[in-house]
């Protein structure tokens, strides 16, 4: 399992928090990818500040400043870990 530092974040927000899905088998990639497939470090950033419920493609980057527990999910079709996190940008912005 990598360091937290480099564990990928995907796209995704849930409202008011951030929701990880871990997977239970993990695979090595240099970038984390966004929808389209292309890596993370090749979109452009949008501000935290700016997001709305009507984008649809974004990249954020941020510090994680709090995060929550690990809980197991077991579901008709798939098992899996998530946790809640609160993250801020260069600007303060933040996603609590």
């Amino acid at each position: 399992e990598p360091p937290a530092s480099q564990t990928p974040l995907p796209p995704t927000m849930f409202p008011p928090r951030l929701a990880v899905h871990l997977p239970t088998t993990h695979t090595d990639t240099l970038a984390p990818a966004t929808r389209e497939g292309h890596p993370a470090h090749c979109m452009p950033l949008t501000p935290i500040k700016s997001l709305n419920p009507y984008q649809s493609v974004w990249t954020i980057e941020g510090r994680v400043i709090q995060k929550g527990n690990l809980n197991n999910y077991n579901t008709e079709k798939r098992t899996g870990q998530v946790f809640s996190f609160d993250i801020i940008d260069k600007s303060n912005s933040d996603i609590v």
